[in-house]
C-alpha cells in the first residue's frame, strides 16, 4: 500500500486527534504535506487551540551571518506565528504555553517581548482557559497579566521558574488582574511575594506555591479565600526567622482541608509544622526528598481510629507514600523509596498503635517499612500484598514474637497483569512469616492478577541481610496454603 493511500483509510476525525499533540511547529508543517492535509488542518479549529509560545537568544555557538559578524544577539520568537493561527481556532478554548528557554533577556528585551506577547495574546483573553509559563525571567509574568489585564475563562495558571532565590521579591502581579473562572493557581519557584498586589481570586481552590515567608504565604492566601487543596514547597533556607507571631497564620491554614509540605528536612520541619499543624484537618502530608525525619512520625497521631494503612510507589518513580486513613482522616508520609533499613523511623506509638486498623494493602518491597516494633493488630482483617514490575521480591522482615493478628481472615497477593508470575517457594516464606492465632484453613490465601511457579528459582539469601536486620526478635509462625485465582 502507498503512502498516500495509506493516508486515505484513515478518517480525517483521526488525523486532526494526533495533530493535535504535536508541537506547533510539527502541526505547521502538516499544511505542507499534501493538499488534502492542509485543508483538513486548516479547516480543523481543534488543531489550533494549543499553542506553545516561545522565545530565545541565538545560541553562542550560532554560525549565521549576524553572530558571525559579531552582532549583537538578537531575540528570537515565534509570536508572530502563534498571531497567524491563533484565528484558525475560531471559538474554542485555547491552551497557552510560554517557554522563555532559560535565556537571561535583560530589561530592554524582556520589555519588548511582553508587549509582543500582550499585543497577541489580548484580542483572544476571553477564550485562554490554561496559562502556562516555564521563565528564567519572573518579572514577565506579572507585566504580562498587568498588560493583558483580564481572563474571564482561565481556569488554571501555572508558572514555573528554576531561579527561586533571584525572584524572591517579584510578585504575581504588580496591579489587580481579573480571572473570576480561575479554579489552579501553582506557583513553582517562586512569585509568592507580600508586595503582590491586592487581588480577589474567589474561585481558586488547589493552589501550589513557595514558602519564601509566612507574610508572602498569608498574601496569597488572602487573595484566594475558598482554597480546598494548598501543596507548599519549602526551600532550605526559608524558616530561620519565622518562630513568633504564627497563630494568626495557624488560624488562617487551619481552613484549608487538605494541605501538603513539600521538600522538608531537618531544617524546616520543626518550624514547617508548627505554622501548618491542625489535627483536625481531613487530608494532611509530609512529603520529603530523601528520608522521613523522626519528627514527621507524629502525623499519625491524629488517626489512632484510622480502619486502613497503605504503602505504595508507582512503577517507575522514585518516591513512595505511607498513608494512614480513618472515617474521617487521612495522614501520609511521601519520600524516596532508596533507603537502607535505619532511616525510616518508627511509625507505631503508645499514641498510634493500629488497634482499628482492618486492612493493610502494601507494595511488598516497603513491607520492612511497618514491621520493626509492629504491635499485635487484634481488628486487622485482610492483609493485602502488591507486587509491580520494578519490586524487588526479598526475603519476609521477621516479625516480633509477639505480634499476632487473631482477625486475620484473608492474606492476597495481587499483582499489575494476570500474566505476573512469583516463585511458589517465595510467597510459602510471605505466608509462614505471618503470626495468626487462627487455624490456617480459615484463612483465604488470594492471588490476584498473578500466578505462583514452583519452578521458578527464589535466592532466600538475597537481600535477607537487610531484612534481618530490620529487627531483632522472630520464630515459626502458623502457615496457609494459598490458591491462586485470576
Amino acid at each position: 500500500m502507498s503512502a498516500r493511500n495509506g493516508r486515505a483509510k484513515l478518517p480525517n476525525e483521526v488525523w486532526t486527534e494526533i495533530w493535535q499533540g504535536l508541537p506547533l511547529i510539527d502541526r505547521i508543517n502538516v499544511t505542507h504535506v499534501c493538499q488534502r492535509w492542509r485543508e483538513i488542518a486548516l479547516g480543523t479549529p481543534g488543531v489550533w487551540c494549543s499553542l506553545d509560545f516561545w522565545f530565545s537568544f541565538h545560541s553562542a555557538k550560532c554560525a549565521c551571518v549576524e553572530c558571525s559578524i559579531g552582532s549583537p544577539k538578537r531575540l528570537r520568537s515565534n509570536a508572530r506565528i502563534c498571531d497567524i493561527f491563533l484565528p484558525k481556532s475560531l471559538h474554542l478554548p485555547l491552551l497557552i504555553q510560554i517557554n522563555d528557554h532559560d535565556c537571561d533577556l535583560g530589561h530592554i528585551s524582556a520589555s519588548a517581548l511582553i508587549t509582543l506577547l500582550a499585543t497577541v495574546l489580548r484580542p483572544h483573553a476571553s477564550r485562554i482557559l490554561t496559562l502556562d509559563l516555564n521563565l528564567r525571567n519572573p518579572s514577565i509574568l506579572p507585566d504580562l497579566l498587568e498588560r493583558v489585564n483580564s481572563f474571564p475563562t482561565l481556569t488554571a495558571l501555572m508558572a514555573t521558574t528554576p531561579f527561586w532565590f533571584h525572584s524572591y521579591s517579584t510578585p504575581l502581579a504588580n496591579k489587580v488582574f481579573t480571572a473570576p473562572a480561575l479554579r489552579r493557581l501553582s506557583l513553582i519557584g517562586n512569585w509568592c511575594s507580600e508586595y503582590t498586589a491586592a487581588l480577589h481570586l474567589p474561585a481558586v481552590e488547589i493552589l501550589e506555591l513557595y514558602h519564601t515567608s509566612r507574610a508572602a504565604v498569608k498574601r496569597v492566601l488572602d487573595a484566594c479565600p475558598n482554597v480546598r487543596s494548598l501543596d507548599v514547597w519549602f526551600p532550605d533556607e526559608s524558616l530561620y526567622r519565622e518562630r513568633s507571631d504564627i497563630e494568626a497564620f495557624r488560624v488562617r491554614v487551619a481552613q484549608i482541608p487538605h494541605v501538603r509540605l513539600s521538600n522538608l528536612c531537618s531544617r524546616t520541619i520543626r518550624t514547617a509544622r508548627l505554622m501548618y499543624d491542625c489535627p483536625d484537618r481531613p487530608n494532611y502530608a509530609y512529603a520529603f526528598d530523601s528520608e522521613p525525619e523522626e519528627l514527621a512520625v507524629p502525623i499519625f497521631n491524629d488517626v489512632n481510629d484510622a480502619t486502613f494503612l497503605s504503602c505504595a510507589k508507582p512503577v517507575d518513580e522514585v518516591q513512595a507514600s505511607l498513608a494512614v486513613t480513618s472515617p474521617t482522616r487521612r495522614r501520609a508520609l511521601i519520600f524516596r523509596l532508596e533507603m537502607t533499613p535505619g532511616d525510616m523511623p518508627c511509625i507505631w506509638s503508645s499514641s498510634f498503635h493500629g488497634a482499628q486498623l482492618k486492612e493493610i494493602e502494601c507494595r511488598w518491597d516497603m513491607w520492612y517499612l511497618i514491621t520493626p516494633s509492629m504491635p499485635s493488630l487484634p481488628a486487622l482483617e485482610i492483609l493485602r500484598f502488591t507486587v509491580t514490575d520494578d519490586c524487588d521480591l526479598v526475603r519476609p522482615p521477621i516479625i516480633g514474637k509477639d505480634v499476632r493478628f487473631p482477625a486475620l481472615r484473608r492474606v492476597i497477593l495481587q499483582g499489575d497483569h494476570p500474566n505476573d508470575v512469583v516463585p511458589t517457594l517465595w510467597w510459602d516464606a510471605v505466608v509462614t512469616s505471618l503470626r495468626v492465632d487462627t487455624p490456617p484453613t480459615s484463612i483465604v490465601f488470594d492471588c490476584i492478577n498473578i500466578g505462583l511457579d514452583d519452578d521458578l528459582s527464589y535466592d532466600c539469601s538475597s537481600s535477607s541481610s537487610d531484612c534481618d536486620s530490620r529487627n531483632s526478635d522472630g520464630g515459626s509462625s502458623s502457615s496457609g496454603s494459598s490458591s491462586s485465582s485470576d
